[in-house]
């Protein structure tokens, strides 16, 4: 299982656009766009009569299409760490993510995934999975609560038939 604790809100920067995105593992995601760059910058003149799609099936790329775009015009790049961000799961993550991106839109026209947003399920997901932390922990707390009531209610049962030897 993933650990969340050490997650990151990143932006990249490609001429004046920028991308909000979040991960994980910030250093492998680093690598990955570097990776996925440079395929770019070394077929660039096969890659501008492409689309989109040809292009990243034929180099494997699996970057936002936005970034893709920008990048063959722009052909510089750069990634900094907007926020660490510690939470229990992805969609926790990315719930974050588009809190951020949303408070970035309002200020920034050149946001490149300024319409992009999570999908709602997840974060409907993501509340039933609270709720039903909540609902388990108080459950357990009054299964525990029942539990020494009983064991409370046997013992007096005992000590009244005289089996308790104290």
């Amino acid at each position: 299982m993933k650990d969340y604790n050490n997650s990151v809100i990143y932006v990249i920067s490609i001429g004046k656009k920028r991308y909000v995105g979040s991960s994980a593992n910030y250093k492998q995601r680093c690598s990955n766009y570097k990776s996925h760059f440079n395929k770019i910058l070394k077929n660039i003149d096969d890659i501008k009569n492409d689309t989109m799609k040809s292009i990243k099936q034929k180099y494997n790329l699996s970057i936002n299409t936005l970034l893709i775009k920008e990048f063959i015009n722009e052909k510089t790049w750069s990634i900094k760490i907007y926020k660490y961000y510690s939470c229990e799961n992805h969609i926790e993550l990315k719930c974050e993510e588009e809190r951020i991106r949303l408070k970035k839109e309002k200020n920034d026209k050149q946001l490149l995934n300024a319409n992009v947003c999570i999908n709602v399920n997840l974060v409907k997901y993501y509340k039933e999975e609270e709720e039903k932390k909540k609902y388990n922990m108080q459950n357990k707390k009054e299964e525990c609560l029942r539990r020494k009531t009983r064991l409370k209610e046997l013992e007096e049962l005992k000590f009244m038939r005289g089996e308790d030897r104290r």
